[in-house]
């Protein structure tokens, strides 16, 4: 099923650099396939929303502050 739809063209060929496809189209679809999937992954995250528990002891400051003191 074809579909015309009318997009910006210089967003498009912004679309095309970033991605490295080809084609508009191919840009597009790769793009969309992306944001499907990072909604997929974001749902899938939110499900876990209540169901996960971390120790006592946990602290995710001192795990994300060591990681830029090794940086």
């Amino acid at each position: 099923m074809d579909k015309s739809i009318e997009l910006d063209d210089a967003l498009v060929r912004e679309t095309q650099e970033a991605t490295g496809e080809k084609t508009e189209r191919q840009a597009v679809e790769r793009v969309l396939k992306r944001f499907i999937e990072a909604r997929r992954k974001h749902a899938d995250l939110l499900d876990l929303v209540g169901k996960v528990r971390f120790r006592d002891d946990y602290d995710p400051r001192a795990i994300r502050f060591s990681r830029h003191d090794a940086d």
